[in-house]
């Protein structure tokens, strides 16, 4: 589900090639981010990523980094890959 979800984000983000919303400190290529505090490296279709989730796609809250981070709903110091985390 989450990783259908990540697909999906990442497909019309990048398609649409959407500037973030609110971005301070810079979002990379950040297609689609609604909230990126401090980057996100490539950043498609963070809501809200706080410190960088390196690739980062489709993460919903993303605190202090998440790696390639895809379909993270909740990461919190970082996951490595972190793929379709709900919590870690």
């Amino acid at each position: 589900m989450f990783q259908l979800l990540t697909i999906a984000l990442f497909q019309v983000f990048t398609f649409t090639n959407q500037p973030a919303k609110v971005a301070i400190g810079g979002t990379g290529w950040g297609n689609g981010d609604i909230v990126a505090i401090g980057g996100t490296g490539w950043g498609n279709g963070d809501i809200v990523a706080i410190g960088g989730t390196g690739w980062g796609n489709g993460d919903i809250a993303a605190i202090g980094g998440t790696g390639w981070g895809n379909g993270d709903i909740a990461a919190i110091g970082g996951t490595g890959w972190g793929n379709s985390d709900v919590v870690a």
